[in-house]
């Protein structure tokens, strides 16, 4: 890993955060006593965490980000720019280890696991902090610390999983197996909503409560294939919050959402997000990217997503399609739109797709059929088995497409991925479903070889 990204942490704490007041200090330097003894700092610790995640990291709505990236890497997206050539790799289905984006992917996801690390750290011996702020602030730390490394597991298979400061036993550290990071990733989430579940929900859904870490809890063992754990979490989710799936396609991702549970604050107010600025055009050809037209042949006839989620662009004689789930690439008088990154439909399919592999047909159907409902599609009558997840899968791929790499992930942890993408991608392998680990680690620290399969 790139260490040195992280050493600079203190000084950015202090200046990079939109929302809240420089805390002076000698030489731009703030002791972690200072830091942590006041929860107004450890507030701004946290405000640029997210504003890392919002402009930077893998969930940026940029074009360095997975939502773009493994749009392109899936079956969704179709690139037109002839200047995004690191993009045209995840196009063609195959990446060279020194690919920038891989590196950033990487290197950004390591840099916020050290600051988260170094907040809990100072959370953790703090003297002046209340017990109820300290709680809050450590289940934050774990629940950002398990969403992190789960997104690295996904991306990059085998990797490190690193809960410490200390620059030495980082510099050394070796990877271990998706199954070793289950129990980890676990018991982050459960000390999470332990922690959470004493702090009353946040404003707006900025910040993680106990639901986002149910909710999240429920996707990792549903990647995990605990299906019967996976299904409880979701339950509590669907029978216990607040939180309601909006009936008005076009409001899904609007700032006021009754279906959020986690959104990104936009940074500044008038602000919108990075995803409509990325997706959005306005005339032929498309500048950066289009969905793909297989892809758009797999709505089914009456599916509102397409009307309300689709916009288009023709010249007269081709058209293109973008999506058009965030609706506003421009400033607005006051912020209308946040980048989403968990919502309550993906509870519901979560429970479908645990009570289909359970057994439990009807169940799977009813919650299935209230995700078609508001989409004005029929209800699909009795049916089981594989016929069943295949409705399931089908409905995750419309559902979610361009967010934050469901689609991708899908394909990977179903077992999919080569059947359907090695005929539409002309350099695909078995081996492409993880990232390469980038050159420039495995040159700086030996113990991360070998590099994966096929690169």
């Amino acid at each position: 890993m790139v260490w040195s990204l992280f050493m600079g942490y203190v000084a950015l704490t202090s200046i990079s955060c939109e929302e809240f007041v420089e805390v002076p200090s000698p030489k731009n330097q703030l002791t972690a006593n200072l830091v942590f003894e006041d929860s107004e700092t450890v507030d701004a610790a946290y405000a640029h965490i997210y504003s890392l995640l919002r402009e930077r990291s893998f969930t940026t709505g940029t074009v360095s980000g997975i939502s773009f990236v493994l749009g392109h890497y899936s079956d969704e997206l179709e690139l037109y720019s002839n200047v995004l050539n690191e993009i045209q790799e995840f196009n063609n289905g195959r990446i060279n280890p020194s690919n920038s984006i891989v590196e950033a992917l990487w290197n950004e996801s390591y840099s916020l696991v050290y600051v988260i690390n170094n907040i809990i750290e100072g959370v953790e011996r703090s003297a002046g902090l209340s017990k109820l702020d300290k709680e809050r602030f450590l289940g934050e730390g774990y629940f950002l610390r398990a969403y992190v490394h789960f997104h690295l597991i996904n991306l990059f298979g085998v990797v490190p999983y690193i809960d410490s400061t200390d620059f030495q036993e980082n510099s050394r550290v070796s990877k271990i197996g998706s199954e070793e990071h289950f129990p980890i990733l676990v018991h982050n989430l459960e000390l999470a909503r332990e922690l959470l579940s004493l702090s009353s929900d946040v404003e707006n859904n900025f910040r993680p409560n106990q639901w986002t870490a149910t909710a999240f809890l429920a996707r990792v063992y549903l990647y995990y294939g605990e299906w019967t754990k996976a299904l409880e979490e979701a339950n509590k989710v669907l029978e216990n919050s607040t939180y309601q799936l909006s009936d008005d396609l076009s409001a899904i991702f609007r700032k006021d959402s009754p279906e959020t549970i986690w959104q990104l604050d936009s940074g500044i107010s008038g602000s919108n997000t990075h995803e409509g600025k990325t997706f959005i055009f306005n005339s032929g050809p498309p500048p950066n990217s289009s969905l793909r037209i297989d892809f758009i042949e797999k709505f089914e006839p009456g599916d509102n997503r397409m009307l309300s989620w689709v916009g288009s662009v023709t010249d007269g004689v081709q058209t293109w399609y973008y999506p058009n789930k965030y609706k506003l690439n421009s400033i607005t008088p006051s912020t209308e739109e946040c980048s989403v990154l968990i919502r309550l439909a993906e509870l519901y399919l979560i429970a479908a797709e645990a009570n289909a592999q359970l057994g439990n047909s009807n169940s799977a159907l009813e919650s299935l059929n209230q995700i078609r409902k508001r989409t004005s599609l029929p209800p699909l009558p009795d049916t089981d088995g594989e016929e069943l997840l295949d409705a399931i899968f089908h409905e995750r791929k419309i559902e979610f497409f361009t967010e934050l790499g469901h689609r991708f992930f899908d394909l990977k942890r179903t077992g999919q991925a080569v059947g359907v993408l090695s005929p539409i991608k002309s350099e695909w392998k078995a081996t492409s479903i993880n990232l390469p680990i980038p050159e420039s680690e495995l040159i700086l620290n030996p113990n991360l070889q070998p590099q994966n399969e096929g690169y």
